[in-house]
């Protein structure tokens, strides 16, 4: 990507900073965000704010970002938050309730993976519905980070926790305004806003 596209511009953590100053070919235009710092794109008409995520290791690092998309209009006061993506359901919620933080969509896994003595390597379900209630999500999406063909030692205590059927149930149960889309590889998902109409 960084090859075809160099000028593309990249909004990441900056533990992304070892592996984008590998790339033969560099991306030019990197932004890096600590949680809570934020950046706007886009000629300024969307602003990236990085949320706490989880730690991740070993060897262990500062934690991951989640990130929040918000959709810049001058005849507004708020922003409005359209996206919110983090890959392992890890949030911090406290973060979220204090800068009230809303997102139209959240892209997250909705199913859990596991190791033994019920070690989370990704949240899921319950985790899930309650990210969703915070952010007053009108849309999931969800991530399906166990449906790999993986290889290796550790692939044998790797669990999964929960469906994706189950999620959809929990949801309707705590947020029955949202709807569980289901992403196909390759095919945008085409969904409507009211307020950006």
């Amino acid at each position: 990507l960084a090859a075809a596209a160099p000028d593309l511009p990249v909004v990441t953590t900056p533990n992304a900073r070892p592996v984008l100053a590998a790339l033969p070919t560099p991306f030019r235009d990197v932004t890096y965000l600590e949680p809570g710092q934020s950046t706007n794109c886009n000629g300024g008409g969307v602003r990236i704010l990085a949320t706490p995520g989880p730690v991740l290791g070993p060897p262990w690092q500062r934690p991951e970002n989640g990130y929040i998309m918000f959709l810049l209009q001058e005849e507004e006061e708020d922003a409005k938050g359209l996206v919110y993506y983090e890959p392992h359901c890890v949030y911090d919620r406290s973060f979220l309730e204090k800068e009230a933080l809303r997102a139209d969509v959240v892209i997250t896994p909705v199913v859990k993976q596991l190791l033994p003595a019920n070690f989370t390597l990704v949240a899921g379900q319950e985790d899930a519905v309650e990210l969703a209630s915070l952010l007053r999500a009108r849309y999931v999406v969800p991530m399906s980070n166990g449906d790999v063909d993986a290889k290796g030692l550790l692939t044998a205590v790797v669990a999964t926790e929960g469906t994706v059927e189950a999620f959809k149930d929990m949801l309707a149960d705590t947020l029955p305004e949202a709807q569980l889309l289901h992403p196909t590889p390759g095919v945008p998902l085409h969904i409507h806003l009211p307020h950006l109409t």
